[in-house]
């Protein structure tokens, strides 16, 4: 069978965005010093919308036939 290549068109809150690497414990320490930074966890939000995506592009049973 042909492997599916799809492109991403959607974009996302993580879109052209910098990830900074760090130790749990400096994020939990930075954060708790500046709990007004304004940094939100969108994880579950996109993981969300990536599941919509394949469901539109592969059918509702995409998970049982692609993993």
């Amino acid at each position: 069978m042909a492997e599916k290549h799809f492109t991403l068109t959607s974009r996302n809150d993580w879109a052209e965005d910098r990830f900074n690497i760090i130790r749990k414990f400096v994020h939990d320490k930075q954060v708790e010093e500046h709990p007004d930074s304004g940094w939100i966890d969108v994880t579950e939000e996109n993981i969300n919308r990536l599941r919509d995506i394949w469901k539109a592009k592969e059918g509702g049973d995409w998970r049982n036939r692609l993993l």
